[in-house]
């Protein structure tokens, strides 16, 4: 080293100066490709969290609608059971009427 030559040492820290720009300047391309991969992870982060969310909507309106397709079995089963009810009563009003009808149809031909 040239102790006390601004010329010299001027040189030497342009030399020095550029070494670190050799070495820095693979560094720098690193760091812009990871800068670039972290902001393409945040990115992929957040359609992933509005994936979920979705899925956790949809989620809640098929629960939703599958309450409501139980309680419109519920109502169905029991409308059935009403009609085979009803039916079964029908089917007794017929058979008391028939009954009834013979009856007095024997009573008439046997007067």
């Amino acid at each position: 080293m040239a102790e006390g030559n601004p010329t010299e040492l001027r040189r030497e820290l342009d030399q020095f100066k550029a070494y670190i720009e050799e070495v820095l300047a693979p560094l720098r391309q690193d760091v812009k490709e990871l800068t670039s991969l972290a902001r393409e992870i945040i990115r992929i982060d957040g359609d992933i969290g509005r994936q979920s969310d979705l899925v956790h909507r949809i989620g809640a309106q098929v629960d939703d609608h599958e309450q409501r397709l139980r309680k419109v079995e519920n109502r169905t089963s029991t409308t059935s059971e009403r009609a085979r009810n009803n039916l079964g009563n029908h089917e007794r009003l017929v058979w008391v009427l028939v009954t009834v009808a013979g009856t007095a149809t024997s009573y008439l031909l046997g007067m």
